[in-house]
């Protein structure tokens, strides 16, 4: 707070204020619909296995990559054609809305599985004018499966900006989590109960449940199971969350076994490395 007979100085910040210009200009973006895509994904009776989500953002301000649009016709010139190349190879076309966006299918049939990521550019071009827009580099990486023995994967879904799991050696399909999981007390309370990792099972906290920060003092002054059962009527009921032991682990051998009991109930663990 500023006292009124003080002098200041405003704060500022470190963030730029954007250029403002005098005519739109148009800043094309080509992504991957998911960061990674893996051999799960790809059906090869889908021709749509995969999706590119092109971005054709209008702006009077300065972005990065934007070019400057031409004198264009409003009743002719509401749809962009891009074409989306990885490694300079067509992969897929579409049509995109002038400042709006579209997610273009292509078959992951149609490139390999590797360790390096694939370019991934796009082009734009209007009805009107043979000038072509060209969007800034971006990647898509396609990965061959592990070892077993490495563990699953996680996912980012650049169509909703969450992080997607599946467990390891589950044929279900990829689901979505809130990387956020209870705050609980390990020494002195899940060392030695495993049944409150049974409880927050029972509520649901390995599907529907969307995690609530609890401290300690917190969980003994009111029951779990009353916290658990406000909380589900608050949340989406399709988001996986996780259990948040609080370090540190001094029993290794109860750590061991809480882990290897989560295991087997299906719950997320958060792995805490403040310690």
């Amino acid at each position: 707070m500023y006292k009124t007979d003080k002098i200041y100085d405003p704060p500022g910040g470190q963030f730029p204020v954007p250029v403002s210009l005098k005519t739109p200009h148009l800043a094309l973006r080509c992504n991957p619909a998911l960061i990674p895509f893996l051999p799960d994904d790809n059906d090869p009776t889908n021709p749509s296995s995969g999706v590119i989500l092109v971005d054709a953002l209008v702006r009077k301000t300065r972005i990065k990559g934007a070019e400057p649009l031409d004198a264009i016709s409003p009743s002719q010139d509401t749809e962009l054609l891009v074409n989306v190349y990885l490694d300079g190879k067509n992969l897929t076309s579409g049509k995109v809305p002038l400042n709006g966006s579209a997610a273009l299918p292509f078959s992951l049939s149609e490139i390999s599985t590797r360790i390096e990521p694939y370019d991934l550019t796009c082009t734009a071009t209007l009805s009107s004018s043979p000038r072509t827009f060209k969007s800034i580099p971006a990647h898509l990486t396609y990965l061959p499966f592990p070892d077993a023995s490495i563990g699953s994967f996680t996912k980012l879904d650049l169509r909703t900006g969450g992080l997607l799991v599946k467990r390891v050696n589950d044929l279900k399909p990829y689901e979505p989590i809130f990387p956020v999981g209870f705050y609980t007390a390990f020494g002195g309370y899940l060392d030695g109960n495993f049944s409150v990792l049974e409880d927050l099972k029972h509520h649901g906290c390995d599907s529907p449940v969307v995690a609530l920060q609890l401290a300690d003092d917190h969980i003994g002054s009111v029951s779990m199971s009353s916290v658990l059962s406000q909380a589900a009527d608050r949340v989406p009921n399709d988001v996986s969350v996780q259990v948040h032991p609080v370090p540190p682990f001094d029993n290794l051998t109860a750590f061991d076994l809480m882990v290897d009991k989560m295991e087997e109930l299906g719950l997320w663990l958060m792995y805490d490395m403040r310690w």
